[in-house]
């Protein structure tokens, strides 16, 4: 009986002490998973991912200051650092700067190629008795022109036969108050009769001042190239016409 009690004594004792153990494992691991959960990155991940993150961000940046960079080149290319300077009259012939001005404002719609328009005008005749109603008969051409080297090598251009009425005020101010410009084809020789109203010697005028390689319109074309170049203090030595040989200035 005894040896039984003792017997029972150690069997319980044993299975306590086998729940204990159980218990305390059981423990463990929910300590050790709460552990693995709550424990946070390594210092060392964490800084790969903070590095990561800053070199996204430059990255961007890098990007956006290259489109903008893009951008800029590609203004300051549009924009031309060397294009030549526009025209205008520097002489001092009466009426002249407004009645070019006012041909080149009526076809600048029409205007083709060119870095510079430089006009050649040819004044055929001037009435200038009524300033409020002054009349002048021209041919005014204009001409397109690419800067090559040292040499304006003619773009495009055209012929203006011109009929102009202007009144000037008392301070000496020249406006141009109606432009009619001969029309093409058939239409131009009868403008240009119309202008003349009968005066022969005006319409063969007209026809002097058509051509572009000699007589009046040459000369008054390597005139005023020669002004502009001088106004504007530019590196050019002569002008030149497709297949031609260039006229020095």
């Amino acid at each position: 009986m005894k040896r039984f009690v003792i017997l029972f004594c150690v069997l319980c004792l044993s299975a306590f002490l086998a729940g204990c153990a159980q218990q305390t494992g059981e423990d463990s691991n929910t300590s050790a998973a709460d552990t693995a959960t709550e424990q946070p990155a390594p210092a060392g991940d964490e800084q790969a991912k903070e590095q990561a993150d800053a070199g996204q961000v430059d990255a961007e940046q890098t990007a956006e200051s290259t489109d903008s960079g893009a951008s800029t080149d590609s203004g300051a290319s549009t924009d031309g650092a060397a294009a030549l300077p526009a025209w205008s009259y520097t002489g001092s012939e009466p009426y002249v700067g407004e009645l070019c001005d006012a041909v080149m404002s009526k076809n600048a719609k029409f205007l083709g190629d060119g870095d510079v328009w430089i006009p050649a005008p040819v004044i055929l005749k001037v009435d200038d008795s009524d300033k409020s109603d002054i009349k002048i008969w021209a041919v005014v051409w204009e001409n397109g022109y690419t800067l090559k080297d040292t040499t304006l090598e003619t773009a495009s251009g055209g012929e203006y036969p011109v009929f102009a009425h202007m009144k000037q005020d008392a301070n000496g101010a020249v406006e141009v108050t109606s432009l009619e410009v001969a029309g093409d084809g058939d239409q131009y020789n009868v403008d240009i009769k119309r202008f003349c109203d009968g005066d022969s010697s005006l319409e063969k005028a007209y026809s002097e001042g058509s051509s572009l390689t000699e007589g009046p319109a040459a000369d008054a074309r390597t005139e005023f190239i020669r002004q502009y170049v001088q106004a504007n203090g530019l590196n050019i030595t002569a002008y030149q016409d497709y297949g031609w040989e260039a006229i020095e200035l």
